[in-house]
């Protein structure tokens, strides 16, 4: 029973620290992935587009903090999925379960990628990059075999590239950005 509630203890503490990541990364603007572009809009709307964050009981009767809101958003923020790229917020209805290849996640509703995850998605963009690159050096016969692959790779390369450029808001590029 002891080494249950420590389980359970440390899954709430990883949920809490994820959401305060979102949370962070969404105020911002620095946030990703489908879920990301959504909660962005969201906070947008109820600050009415003006300079000081307001989330008042006065001015919004259903949301006290970002965190309400991005409770809110986040439907299952029990039960978040920290992934390599991202986080996957929609719990156990996830179909796309250790998704290795992240493209799929881009626009769900429920998927989250703060700056924490940009190194990942750097060496995603490089590694995709490369490989084309050696895939096209190849003789045109030899292409037409990783036509597959190259179309799996030109799906990650659009998918980083889209992801490190949102986060990449109001970073110095001097980190290495392409």
């Amino acid at each position: 029973s002891e080494l249950k509630e420590c389980i359970e203890f440390f899954e709430t503490f990883v949920n809490q620290k994820s959401i305060d990541d979102i949370v962070q990364a969404s105020v911002d603007g620095q946030v990703a992935g489908g879920g990301g572009e959504r909660l962005v809009k969201l906070l947008k709307g109820l600050n009415g587009g003006q300079e000081e964050v307001v989330y008042g009981a006065e001015h919004q009767a259903h949301f006290h903090s970002a965190k309400d809101v991005v409770a809110f958003a986040t439907r299952h923020s029990e039960s978040i999925r920290g992934l390599p790229h991202g986080y996957c917020t929609k719990g156990p209805s996830c179909k796309i379960k250790n998704a290795a290849d992240p493209s799929h996640c881009l626009y769900c509703d429920t998927y989250f990628a703060t700056p924490k995850h940009l190194p990942f998605w750097r060496a995603i963009k490089i590694n995709c990059e490369t490989k084309i690159e050696h895939i096209d050096a190849m003789p045109m016969d030899s292409q037409q075999q990783f036509q597959v692959f190259r179309q799996s790779l030109e799906d990650n390369l659009f998918a980083a590239t889209k992801i490190v450029a949102r986060l990449e808001i109001g970073m110095p590029t001097a980190m290495g950005a392409k």
